[in-house]
């Protein structure tokens, strides 16, 4: 009979060392599981902010009025017709979704700088950017035209510079709305 008192007083000792084990066990577990679960919720927290702000459409098109670089007031209009003939021309393209170039014309009317061509390509969920200048040269009237992946703000083609007389610059700009038309059936492999 002595021998079986030591025996349940060990047992009594060990218990209460067995239960803080698993005590300390659980708490690890739990905080494991905590750990897991709060990262996934982050992860997927930053997914869903990532896919609202990659509202981009691939093939949705912006025009902005090219900028005028003459020094000549009386040829503001020039960039307007520009970017309102090149969005004339490619609304006949059935692989590519034009803006409409009033509701482009309102958003450029309202912007405070020059950087934020961008942000209209983005407001409109366009993935293309056409945008350019123009500028003269004694008589000779240039437009320069670009092709921006307005997503990753890069550019896709910068187009050769389309020059005439200042005199016939409806000539020019349907030259320029050929040469954009042409970069853009290449770039979305569709037949012009």
């Amino acid at each position: 009979p002595e021998e079986s008192v030591p025996i349940v007083e060990v047992y009594k000792k060990d218990k209460p060392f067995q239960i803080t084990r698993r005590k300390k066990r659980n708490r690890k577990i739990t905080f494991l599981i905590t750990a897991v679960a709060t990262a996934a919720l982050l992860a997927l927290i930053i997914f869903i902010i990532q896919q609202q702000r990659s509202t981009y459409i691939a093939n949705r098109i912006v025009v902005v009025p090219f900028e005028n670089k003459t020094g000549d007031e009386s040829l503001e209009m020039l960039g307007q017709m520009a970017a309102e003939m090149i969005t004339q021309g490619m609304s006949q393209i059935s692989e590519i979704e034009t803006m409409p170039f009033i509701s482009v014309m309102d958003s450029y009317s309202k912007k405070k700088e020059k950087s934020s061509v961008l942000m209209i390509a983005e407001q409109n969920n366009a993935g293309v950017l056409i945008t350019g200048s123009y500028y003269l040269q004694g008589e000779m009237l240039f437009f320069r035209g670009s092709i921006m992946d307005a997503e990753q703000e890069k550019l896709i083609e910068e187009l050769s510079p389309i020059k005439g007389s200042s005199k016939t610059q409806d000539e020019i700009i349907g030259r320029l709305c050929s040469q954009v038309l042409g970069a853009l059936a290449y770039y979305f492999k569709y037949d012009v």
